[in-house]
């Protein structure tokens, strides 16, 4: 295969960790010390799990909106780390590259394997019959809907299922649990709640996509306090 194949074959793997928004870092909530705080516990975990650290790097260089950048920020500015870039207002995130290597070669799975990470099921037809159980069990959806999402499961490949039950799952449930851990004690001492039982929903988005989906909000939200103003106001 060429070189191009190969890469998409066996890509490194990178990992982003932020906690709060810009906004939480320019009203002063939130700084650099979680990411540097978590760096090496995250490291350590790579490293246990059989991976090898390629680089890491600490960033507050996005912001929310590109107009928000100050216009005279130089390019040598922008590469500066945490708060000495402080006037390119963006919340402090942490980027870790790694790979996992087995026998010279990038190989999640069986580096995963050899390290003792397992897939969380014994088979694909353990879970397939776990979300199947699942589905029959819901009370917020019609039972036509139901059988129709049953249907769909059960005509899965078992490509679906062994991609969804691997050891890169149990891997990453990992990263994130050593990753809220520290982050729970990081938010108790500055007196934060750290809520994550209730994740957001949003699918992956590209930069301008989600810039775009941002913009969206923000305006959706400009409307929802022009027309409360104007009610007010006619009240008054």
């Amino acid at each position: 295969m060429t070189m191009v194949d190969y890469h998409k074959k066996h890509m490194p793997q990178e990992m982003i960790l932020q906690i709060g928004t810009h906004e939480d870092f320019e009203n002063g909530f939130v700084d650099d010390s979680f990411c540097l705080g978590v760096a090496d516990l995250i490291k350590a975990e790579i490293e246990r799990s059989g991976g090898v650290v390629l680089s890491w790097g600490l960033h507050n260089d996005e912001a929310e909106d590109p107009e928000n950048f100050v216009k005279d920020v130089t390019t040598e500015e922008r590469k500066i780390s945490s708060n000495e870039a402080v006037r390119v207002q963006g919340s402090p995130h942490l980027h870790i590259r790694f790979a996992m290597i087995n026998k010279g070669k990038i190989d999640v799975k069986n580096t995963l394997l050899e390290h003792h990470i397992y897939a969380p099921f014994g088979s694909t037809k353990e879970y397939q019959t776990l979300l199947i159980e699942k589905e029959k069990a819901k009370t917020d959806i019609s039972e036509k809907q139901k059988a129709v999402n049953v249907k769909k499961l059960e005509d899965k490949k078992d490509s679906y299922f062994e991609q969804k039950n691997s050891p890169k799952v149990t891997f990453t449930a990992n990263l994130r649990s050593v990753a809220e851990s520290y982050a729970h004690s990081w938010c108790d001492e500055r007196g934060l709640i750290l809520d994550d039982e209730n994740r957001s929903k949003c699918p992956h988005m590209e930069p301008t996509e989600f810039r775009h989906y941002r913009e969206l909000k923000d305006r959706q939200k400009l409307k929802e306090e022009n027309e409360k103003a104007a009610t007010e106001l006619e009240e008054t």
